[in-house]
């Protein structure tokens, strides 16, 4: 018989989290609340609970990896190319199951795990799919045990995912040791499933994350940064855009953008138009700035980032005083390190001369880029009645 543990109304909701840690060490299932609705979690560590839920799954679906974290994702998934890791990393830990190549390499926390588990992953057509979770019942659990989860969701009797306990199927009660109830999921349905094979990328099950939503997380972000984000970080932002779209041509025909590309400063008053010598200095390349807005660096926008690109060393040393992790991506414009020299105040000439030298130096920042960095995507039909967030 299930027990039903009340997780809105507990006296000390450690107890309960206690109770279910210690169930799935011992080798029982267990049913834990997500965002989307209610999962049924085996550990890891434990094959003879994951054959169980296997076994109750039969061809219904493939339970994915549950981990705590984006770092300890990339340890389960060493291999994973550059778009992976860049929705694993903005993704986490939204409703998205990211679903990976099944062959791990020898550095893969896969191959740690019991042999029957293993076999889960690297036997099998469809790919390893990893989840993170945004909920207190799963993020206290999973601090509390030695390895990661296997899970899935449970449907009702309709083939939706499951948001009352009340409607879990007797199959299930008889093989659930405890389940947490925590009432409606606040987003509820499926987690958005999302294969991806390199840089080609695919819908496979669509869910409460809208594929253009997902397609953005995967975009390959650029960021130009100044000082008042009204002169030279917004010709280099219309600069990247526009060399961009001629070196990848290919990828602007696919039904999502493969890139963004943004500018901010460090001093930016929010909403300044661009200097108007600036405006011009565009207009004679065939480039409009004329509905720019200034915006103030955050740090948001510097980790959201793929790369960040300043036009002083100075920039990049303001910003890596806050952000030294981010030393990597944080580089000048000009790949021979010199920096661009600010026309404000400064004459037409000054000006278009300063495009001159950005345009040079973008062309190099360009042809630095591999296609492998940019997702490509299948088109999918979305249900005109998905959820989104």
């Amino acid at each position: 018989m299930t027990k039903i543990f009340d997780w809105k109304n507990s006296e000390d909701a450690r107890d309960i989290v206690h109770l279910v840690v210690q169930a799935l060490v011992e080798a029982r299932l267990v049913v834990l609340p997500t965002e989307t609705g209610y999962h049924v979690f085996a550990s890891a560590l434990q094959p003879e609970a994951v054959a169980q839920l296997r076994a109750q799954l039969g061809d219904k679906d493939l339970p994915a990896l549950f981990v705590r974290s984006f770092s300890e994702a990339l340890d389960f998934v060493p291999q994973a190319s550059a778009v992976a890791q860049r929705l694993l990393r903005r993704g986490w830990p939204a409703p998205i199951e990211v679903c990976l190549p099944g062959e791990q390499s020898e550095l893969s926390l896969v191959a740690q795990l019991p042999a029957g588990v293993r076999q889960l992953f690297t036997h099998r057509p469809a790919p390893l799919g990893l989840r993170g979770v945004d909920h207190e019942v799963i993020a206290q659990t999973m601090r509390l045990m030695p390895g990661p989860l296997i899970g899935v969701a449970l449907t009702d009797a309709a083939g939706h995912g499951l948001t009352d306990l009340s409607e879990m199927g007797a199959v299930w009660r008889d093989s659930i040791s405890c389940a947490v109830d925590d009432g409606l999921p606040p987003q509820p349905g499926f987690a958005t499933r999302v294969f991806i094979e390199e840089n080609r990328c695919r819908i496979d099950r669509h869910g409460v994350v809208p594929q253009q939503k997902v397609a953005q997380l995967a975009q390959f972000v650029i960021l130009c940064v100044c000082t008042g984000n009204t002169c030279r970080s917004p010709m280099a932002e219309a600069l990247f855009k526009h060399t961009l779209a001629q070196r990848f041509a290919n990828l602007l025909h696919g039904p999502f953008p493969a890139f963004y590309v943004a500018s901010a400063g460090l001093s930016a008053f929010p909403g300044g138009p661009a200097s108007p010598e600036a405006v011009k200095a565009m207009q004679r390349r065939g480039l409009n700035l004329e509905e720019h807005q200034s915006q103030p660096l955050s740090e948001h926008h510097v980790r959201y980032a793929d790369a960040v690109f300043t036009m002083t060393q100075s920039h990049r040393q303001a910003i890596l005083a806050q952000m030294p992790d981010c030393a990597e991506k944080v580089q000048l414009l000009s790949p021979q390190g010199s920096d661009v020299h600010d026309p404000f105040g400064g004459t037409q000439d000054q000006y278009l001369k300063c495009a001159d030298q950005m345009e040079h130096f973008v062309r190099q920042r360009v042809e630095e880029l591999e296609d492998s960095l940019f997702p490509v995507w299948e088109t999918t039909a979305e249900p005109s009645s998905d959820d989104g967030i």
